[in-house]
């Protein structure tokens, strides 16, 4: 089974999380479990009224994917219960296009998506990096790890529920929605005219010490009476002292 579903969770160390959940090599011994912003629900009372909680699984890390065994889990119940779905999603979207899902509005009907001006297309990936590990297992636990990262169908569902675009380009687009369709061809149009770059705003195009120093002076800039030639002279001294 490699469908997703959402489902309430109770962990052998006691906790209780709402994810959506898909399940890799259920014929296994023990399957993987794929959770995708694992939530923590807690219901609170206050006079008469009653109010659901929501926090993070984990508050120290900003990822927003997890993969545990089976054997980690005491009993998981698939779940359609629409209230706590809706609060899910809308906890969990971080794009426009979420929130507007989530409030039963449809792509290309009651929104439209459509590109900035110009024949350019910044990108953005999701990116995991893995230290270096002693012990075959541990190797083989990243190298599958990757595996499933990388693979059609985790990057259909993810992409799906993300609201973006799969990074590969051989993903079928079919159960897409017409915004991912117009991004995916402006993606490839621009990739064709030489002009597919990777995002100075999310860290993509340059390394953490130019990044900062372009933006220390832009700031600087934005907020003072420095003249434009000034700014430009301090840019360029900024950049070459980060190198």
């Amino acid at each position: 089974m490699e469908e997703e579903f959402h489902a309430i969770i109770k962990l052998v160390s006691g906790e209780e999380i709402f994810s959506l959940v898909m399940v890799e090599n259920p014929e296994d011994e023990d399957p993987l479990l794929v959770l995708q912003n694992p939530l923590m629900m807690y219901m609170h009372s206050s006079g008469r009224s009653q109010y659901i909680k929501v926090k993070p699984w984990l508050d120290l890390t900003d990822e927003d994917i997890y993969m545990i065994r089976l054997s980690k889990v005491i009993t998981m119940t698939e779940s359609k219960n629409e209230k706590l779905i809706a609060i899910y999603d809308n906890f969990i979207d971080d794009w426009a296009k979420g929130e507007f899902l989530a409030a039963g509005k449809r792509p290309g009907i009651d929104f439209l998506c459509a590109s900035t001006p110009g024949d350019g297309f910044l990108y953005n990936v999701d990116s995991f990096a893995m230290f270096d590990v002693d012990g075959s297992d541990k190797e083989a636990g990243q190298m599958l790890l990757a595996e499933l990262i990388v693979g059609k169908n985790f990057q259909k569902v993810f992409n799906m529920n993300k609201g973006s675009i799969p990074a590969r380009v051989d993903v079928a687009l079919d159960d897409f929605d017409p915004c991912a369709h117009t991004s995916a061809q402006d993606m490839a149009a621009s990739n064709s005219g030489g002009s597919l770059l990777p995002s100075y705003a999310h860290g993509m195009a340059l390394r953490g010490a130019q990044s900062g120093a372009i933006t220390d002076v832009v700031t600087a800039h934005f907020n003072s009476d420095m003249s434009s030639g000034e700014a430009v002279q301090m840019l360029a001294n900024a950049v070459a002292n980060s190198m």
